[in-house]
């Protein structure tokens, strides 16, 4: 059996910590005890935190469900969903863009789109809306398909860049299997989405493929 949190010293509380210290300052363990908020009868929220950062790693926790994490000792729906809930907010952070922001290579568009994209299980295609002096207008999530497949329609990409009076669009999506070689099917669309930019005066300006730890830019390979 564990102290409670109320029984440990002030400066040892997760909470009083990240009020005196900040939030980089704590412990993986010690900021997900605050999102759960309390332990079980035999465990602080602390103990119950690295039971389960000990089991499943803090790099998982984006992928995992309510079924999944209940199955950690102390965590019911209630906190599942509570750790689900910070965990979508923090990519949603990471994700928004700084108003702004130029992209001129694939590396400034994987940098805007990454948090968007990775460890994803089903592919999801990302448009960057570019205006004048290569800025970002908008960054907008087109769709999300299945494991190896999603369907994207000209329309659903150029739409935005309409409403938002972009010059150009930069397309991105992942392979959920790592390897971000474009498959015949990427090459196909990145031509069709090309020669649709083309009849409406909207550039493709690049077509990149995320894959585990490097991309493929169609655009830098001659595809496009």
């Amino acid at each position: 059996m564990t102290a409670s949190i109320k029984e440990l010293a002030p400066n040892d509380r997760p909470r009083e910590r990240l009020e005196a210290e900040g939030a980089a300052a704590l412990s993986n363990s010690e900021l997900v005890a605050i999102i759960l908020n309390s332990g079980t009868r035999n465990e602080n929220a602390i103990a119950v935190a690295q039971e389960l950062l000990g089991k499943e790693k803090l790099a998982r926790l984006p992928g995992l469900g309510v079924r999944k994490l209940c199955e950690s000792k102390g965590i019911g729906k209630a906190k599942a969903c509570r750790l689900i809930a910070a965990v979508e907010l923090g990519k949603r952070a990471l994700s928004a863009p700084a108003e702004g922001a130029v992209i001129k290579s694939a590396a400034d568009a994987v940098g805007v789109a990454l948090p968007s994209l990775a460890n994803r299980k089903k592919e999801v295609f990302v448009g960057l809306y570019i205006g004048t002096k290569n800025r970002l207008l908008k960054k907008e999530v087109i769709s999300i398909g299945s494991v190896d497949k999603t369907v994207v329609h000209a329309r659903e990409v150029f739409k935005p860049a309409i409403e938002e009076s972009a010059s150009g669009v930069v397309l991105l999506h992942n392979h959920p299997s790592g390897d971000p070689s474009p498959s015949e099917e990427d090459i196909e669309l990145t031509k069709e989405l090309g020669a649709a930019g083309e009849l409406i005066g909207i550039e493709l300006l690049d077509h990149i493929i995320v894959g585990k730890n490097s991309y493929a830019s169609t655009r830098e390979s001659g595809i496009i």
